[in-house]
Order: C-alpha cells, then sequence, then structure tokens
C-alpha cells in the first residue's frame, strides 16, 4: 500500500504541470492575453506613457517573453526543487555589515539617508548579477562619485520606480567605460522595473512562490491564505451532510422499497436536482432574507459587523442576548449551506437506494439471513457496507464539484472565499492568481481521487494495491 502510495503522489506531479499548462497557454493566446484589463485602461493615457507602462508591466512580469519560457519560470517559481531567483537571494549579516561600512567609507560626504539607499542598490544589484555584495558596494562607490547624475537615479530607485525610469537609466552617463561598469548599468535597469532574474547556478530546495497578482499587487499566497480556509469550511460542512442525509434516505427508501416514503423521497429528490443552483440562491434571497419578506437569514457575508466583538458561545448580558461568534456564523452560513447540499444528496440518495438495493437481493445476503442473523446484522454488516462503494466514487469528485458550485455560489451571498477571488482573476485576466486557484484546484482533485481509492481498499477487502 506504502508503494502504491508512493507512485501515486509521483504521478500527480506531471498531471499537475499537464492542468497548469493548458490552462497557462490557452489564457496567454487568448484575445487581450495576460492582464488584459490592466491594459486596457491604458487607452485612455497619452501615447508615450501608455508605452512606457506597458513595457513595464511586460519586463515586470515577463510578459515580453515566449510563451514557454514564461511557464517554465512559472514552473520554477511554484516548484519545491528549483532555481533561486534574484528577489529569493539573501545575503549574510556579516556580509551586509561590511558592505554598509564600504560604502560609509567610500561616501564620506553622504547622509544617513543616502547610505541607505546606496545599500538597498548595492543589494539589488549583488542579488540580480549573483555575485558577493562588496565588489557590488566598490562599483555603487564609483557610480556616486562618477559622472552622471547617479545619486537622483539612485533616489528614485529606492523610492517607488515607475515605468519610464528603465530610459532613463539606459540613457544615463556611463559608469565608468569598463565592461563590469555597463552591465552595472543594465542591471540597474533591470532592477528598476522588477524584474526577477533566474539563477542557474542556484539550484536547491525552497519554499513554493506562488507569484503576485498584476491586479491586486499583493502575493497570491496571502490572497489565497485570506480565501481558501472559507471556500474550505462551506464544503467541509457541507460533505458530511450530503452524505449523512444521502446514506439515510436511500437506505429507508430501499428497505421500503415502491411505498409511499420512496414514492415521495423519488419524487422530491428529482426535482431537486433539477433546481439550477443559481436561481435557487437568488430565490433563497429574495424570499428569506428580503427585509419585505422573511428576513430570517442575512443576504450575505460570512458574519455580523461586530462579530469579532462577540464572545465565541451564546450568553446573556444585562444588555440582552447575544448570539455569540459561533451561532452568527453558523446564521450567515445557513443559505449558501443549503445551496451547496439539496443538489448532492439528491443524487447520492438515488444512487444509494439502487446499491443497497441490488445488495439485498444479491446471494450472500440470502445467505447470511438463512443462517439466522437479524435484518439491522444483515443491513449494516453486509448490504451497507457493500453498497458504500459506489458513494466512494462518487465521493472523488464531489469536493472539486463542490469547489466549482462555491465559484457562483460566493459571488451571489458576497463571501469573500477562492470562488468570489477566482472570478476577479478571469475579469482582470490575471495570470498568477489564476494558475495559482488551478494549482490548488488540480491538487485538491487528485488528492480526493487518491483517498477514494483507499477507502475501497478499507470498505472491501477483496481490493489491494500491492
Amino acid at each position: 500500500m506504502f508503494s502504491y502510495i508512493v507512485r501515486r503522489l509521483f504521478l500527480m506531479v506531471p498531471t499537475l504541470i499537464g492542468i497548469t499548462a493548458v490552462v497557462f497557454f490557452v489564457m496567454a493566446m487568448s484575445p487581450g492575453g495576460v492582464g488584459g484589463s490592466l491594459l486596457n485602461e491604458l487607452g485612455e493615457m497619452e501615447a508615450e506613457k501608455a508605452k512606457a507602462l506597458r513595457d513595464y508591466y511586460n519586463k515586470r512580469y515577463g510578459l515580453d517573453q515566449p510563451l514557454p519560457i514564461q511557464y517554465a519560470r512559472w514552473l520554477n517559481r511554484v516548484s519545491p526543487v528549483g532555481f533561486l531567483t534574484s528577489s529569493q537571494i539573501e545575503f549574510p549579516a556579516d556580509e551586509r555589515d561590511q558592505a554598509a561600512n564600504t560604502l560609509r567609507a567610500g561616501l564620506p560626504h553622504a547622509t544617513p539617508l543616502t547610505i541607505e539607499q546606496a545599500i538597498s542598490v548595492t543589494t539589488a544589484i549583488a542579488s540580480f548579477q549573483d555575485k558577493p555584495l562588496l565588489p557590488s558596494a566598490h562599483k555603487v562607490i564609483a557610480a556616486v562619485n562618477g559622472p552622471g547624475d547617479a545619486l537622483t537615479l539612485f533616489q528614485q530607485l529606492d523610492a517607488q520606480p515607475s515605468a519610464d525610469l528603465t530610459d532613463q537609466y539606459r540613457s544615463a552617463a556611463p559608469l565608468d567605460r569598463t565592461k563590469a561598469g555597463q552591465l552595472m548599468l543594465r542591471s540597474l535597469a533591470d532592477v528598476a522595473t522588477g524584474k526577477d532574474r533566474v539563477l542557474l547556478s542556484r539550484l536547491t530546495l525552497k519554499a513554493p512562490d506562488l507569484g503576485e497578482s498584476l491586479a491586486k499587487g499583493r502575493p497570491v499566497i496571502d490572497l489565497y491564505r485570506e480565501a481558501l480556509p472559507v471556500t474550505l469550511l462551506l464544503n467541509l460542512i457541507t460533505t458530511p451532510v450530503i452524505y449523512a442525509i444521502s446514506i439515510l434516505t436511500g437506505i429507508y427508501a430501499a428497505r421500503h422499497r415502491g411505498k409511499l416514503f420512496d414514492v415521495g423521497s423519488g419524487f422530491t429528490l428529482l426535482g431537486l436536482w433539477s433546481l439550477p443552483l443559481p436561481w435557487v440562491a437568488v430565490m433563497m434571497i429574495g424570499f428569506v432574507a428580503n427585509e419585505e419578506n422573511l428576513r430570517l437569514f442575512p443576504a450575505g457575508g460570512l458574519s455580523s459587523t461586530m462579530a469579532n466583538h462577540m464572545s465565541f458561545l451564546p450568553s446573556h448580558t444585562p444588555d440582552g442576548w447575544i448570539p455569540g461568534w459561533l451561532l452568527d456564523r453558523a446564521w450567515h452560513l445557513f443559505l449558501p449551506i443549503c445551496c451547496l447540499t439539496y443538489g448532492g444528496f439528491a443524487v447520492l440518495s438515488k444512487l444509494m437506494r439502487s446499491a443497497m438495493l441490488e445488495n439485498l437481493s444479491a446471494d450472500f445476503v440470502r445467505t447470511a439471513r438463512a443462517k439466522g442473523l437479524d435484518d439491522n446484522t444483515v443491513l449494516w454488516r453486509h448490504g451497507f457496507r457493500n453498497s458504500l462503494l459506489p458513494l466512494i466514487t462518487v465521493a472523488a469528485s464531489i469536493l472539486p464539484s463542490l469547489l466549482v458550485g462555491s465559484v457562483i455560489l460566493e459571488m451571489i451571498f458576497s463571501i469573500p472565499g477562492m470562488g468570489k477571488l477566482t472570478i476577479e482573476a478571469i475579469n482582470a485576466r490575471d495570470r498568477e492568481l489564476i494558475l495559482a486557484g488551478t494549482l490548488i484546484g488540480g491538487v485538491i482533485g487528485l488528492v480526493c481521487i487518491l483517498i477514494a481509492d483507499l477507502c475501497y481498499a478499507i470498505a472491501d477487502p477483496r481490493v489491494s494495491y500491492d
């Protein structure tokens, strides 16, 4: 079993590469390309400023490179084993102190602020060129003391570099006539636009980096760290509810085949399965959460405005009864969970009924009854265990499908989860966010399939992967 799990985990890697590659190339080759909504805003700018900003985006996010290279850079960034980039280089404290002392000695008339700016530029260039700090510090000293207004450029670089700084750096007076000085000048221009260079000599284990969102300007990992727990909370509550209702109604309908409950539940479940989720969500908001109607539940959000100031559990105070954070969260999640569950248990309940009917009429069940076993033992120890196999098959896809369903649901109920974040990323053509969402969804789907395979072996001893 252990070797099977290891093989499956290794096979996930090429599968994830294939999934993300399809999304990447379809998005890159579609009309508008990556960051389409950001570049559309350039139509309102002057031609020169629009071109400078477009060049900045292309260099900053590598959009001016061939598509295979762009995808390879993204893979390198998210892989736990890969090449470090210039932004990931960290210098030891003693080397930084030595470079700082060298800068102070070489720039005796500089202010403390200028020294800090020179240290920042030195670190950026040294990491970009993958060189020690001390030689870069000497070049910075030569640049500040040499021809050209290099000090002003350093101050602009240490502030927030704008899109047109690249031309300023390239048109500045040469730092010196040596090849090293020209290389430093080019590196300074690249650093100004935030270009991140892959260092092929730095193959190592590293923390996966999902990049930075083009539209929001924040690290993608931070955005999904906020959104993913919300979506998982919805689905981790929804999945047990779906299976509990499906198993109980399916078994009861199978034991009372052809009776009122079987016919009525079959008709009801078929009707529920036919209702589209967006329409049900809008109807719930209109009739159950509308102030002019019942107003039993909130129309959106995860909690009330003052929920963070409430106690965790309900309590009674002199000011009255306070529901508490837990009850307030459950009150807000009730309608979204209802929308996510009805379609799932409508399908699984019928599947459970069919599997139970098939197993209750099988030879091994008749043999168990002939041996004198009571009905409950026959039902739960023999019929139910074998009926779980179809449900395990469906379980591999139910969580990914719930994630897809929550995309629409979170937009309707204004829930700040993965679904809402994904819709915003698609509208903005935000490559980093979309690829990160694809990667996370792919990992969740493949892990669910692996868990389903392991559950086969648990439910049926005849299944073996050795």
